[in-house]
């Protein structure tokens, strides 16, 4: 199987035959897993196992127990994950992280190495492949020294620092619970679902923890990191009946490559059930990437901009001349027809524009950019070989790699830091057009809902706390993604 940034990104190990198309990871606080009733743990523990399936990277938190505890409940588990333990030195019932890996995704141990950060508290662990290599942080924010503090940040700093060089071949996954909210101040209110931009508990102010204006919740807004952001309460509360998203999940993959996967993030089980139930008072947070097939070309939605050019017209007119469409009978043909001519129209329309107005055009430059990152991510060395010969910009980012033989090896970015940079200013700039014309529209329906989608899309590409907005609500396998259904179905 032929390299691709799927396999190098998120499967560093992946043996040949990997035919997975897609990548889970998993985070729960399980509020003592080990813990001292029997019937309880039997429900914890299959509560965990249920929610495991198709998972390839699973970060528990507040374990405690032992290492007999875990030999002893984890072994069928261990079937099928490497088990990561850590657990603090000084008592059973203090901390306890463990990390799950998929052996489907790594197979072999030696691949997997394990750093203990702090006992109990942060585990990091290490998956390092031949073409790449995975940095997982299972994190549990909870009662830090200053010490403490400066190691775990200072170790993330210099792991991003690292991996920003190439986030194609270095992939780094920091999630847990972190005790600071996605967003200062904002609760969900069980008893009136809409989020409150006011506090819940004012626990995430308390200097143990460490909050949104402490190192660690300043670490987590570097613009090297995006968090994947489910907009649902991940934690209740059960004095005040609200809930707050702390538990949360952060990659550092660049926004460029970020959008060819089809994200989508889910709270597994409700915490305010769970918490019913005495199970735990932390839902099952869950980021899934979906890998999408390389589009075909002249197929999706043909981008406005093109729609407006005067050289799409010519071309459509040409096109329509030349194929007589006009003198069909059938007006189902002719329809069809036409169709087919709007899509070649344009996609000569596209290929002009990118060879005499790439440099003028942001928008134009904006879809180069995009297409060098779909072909990067498809290691589609054929096409990076047309690309680099007829754009210079193509020629300025992008390179392929031959082996001794002559055949290609790799498609490649000469700087990648210097290439997120382009398209995270590039792409800023079209969202402003983009909003600026959205309004100056009348007030209307669509109005609001494009305005609501830009603001969505501009948080993955500010230069400060990148966030992947995901808005809809996943209810009996239905997305609910439409206001006031999804604020309901939380609510219920």
């Amino acid at each position: 199987m032929p390299l691709s940034g799927v396999f190098n990104t998120f499967y560093p190990c992946a043996p040949l035959g990997h035919k997975k198309n897609s990548f889970a990871i998993l985070t729960w606080n399980c509020r003592t897993l080990f813990c001292g009733d029997n019937r309880l743990f039997c429900r914890k523990f299959h509560t965990l196992e249920k929610n495991l399936k198709n998972q390839d990277i699973v970060c528990l938190q507040e374990t405690k127990g032992t290492q007999s505890l875990i030999n002893k409940h984890f072994r069928k588990l261990s079937r099928t994950f490497w088990v990561v333990p850590n657990l603090s030195p000084r008592s059973v019932n203090e901390g306890g992280l463990i990390t799950l890996v998929s052996k489907s995704s790594c197979p072999l141990e030696e691949h997997i190495s394990h750093t203990i950060m702090v006992p109990g508290r942060v585990s990091t662990v290490l998956i390092r492949g031949a073409e790449g290599r995975q940095i997982v942080y299972n994190t549990h924010n909870q009662e830090f020294t200053n010490a403490q503090m400066d190691t775990v940040c200072n170790s993330i700093l210099n792991d991003l620092s690292d991996c920003s060089t190439d986030t194609l071949h270095n992939n780094l996954i920091a999630c847990g619970d972190f005790n600071i909210p996605s967003v200062a101040g904002r609760y969900f209110d069980y008893a009136r679902p809409i989020p409150v931009a006011c506090t819940d508990a004012g626990l995430e102010h308390h200097p143990r923890f460490h909050g949104v204006r402490g190192r660690l919740g300043k670490v987590l807004k570097d613009k090297r990191l995006v968090e994947v952001e489910p907009m649902a309460p991940t934690r209740y509360n059960h004095l005040n009946n609200t809930g707050s998203t702390i538990d949360r999940i952060f990659i550092n993959t660049a926004p460029c490559f970020l959008k060819l996967c089809r994200w989508s993030s889910s709270i597994l089980q409700d915490p305010k059930k769970l918490f019913t139930n005495g199970i735990s008072d932390h839902g099952f947070v869950q980021a899934r990437a979906v890998f999408l097939a390389p589009p075909v070309p002249g197929e999706g939605v043909i981008p406005l901009p093109y729609i407006d050019c005067a050289t799409f017209r010519k071309i459509f007119s040409q096109l329509c001349y030349e194929t007589r469409v006009r003198f069909l009978d059938c007006p189902w043909l002719q329809k069809q027809l036409l169709a087919e001519l709007i899509k070649a129209a344009a996609l000569f329309t596209r290929e002009f524009l990118q060879d005499f107005a790439a440099d003028t055009d942001i928008f134009v430059k904006d879809q180069l950019l995009a297409s060098i990152s779909r072909v990067i991510w498809a290691q589609n060395s054929t096409i990076a070989n047309n690309m680099i010969t007829s754009s210079p910009i193509a020629a300025t980012y992008m390179d392929v790699s031959y082996s001794d033989d002559g055949s290609s090896t790799s498609v490649f970015l000469k700087d990648s830091q210097a290439f997120s940079d382009i398209c995270n200013t590039i792409r800023t700039s079209v969202i402003s057009k983009l909003a600026s014309k959205n309004n100056d529209r009348p007030n209307c329906v669509s109005k609001s809902n494009t305005s609501a989608k830009l603001a969505r899309l501009a948080k993955l590409w500010i230069s400060f706390g990148k966030s992947l907005v995901l808005h809809g609500v996943i209810v009996n396998d239905n997305i609910i993604s439409e206001e006031p259904a999804r604020t309901l179905a939380l609510g219920s």
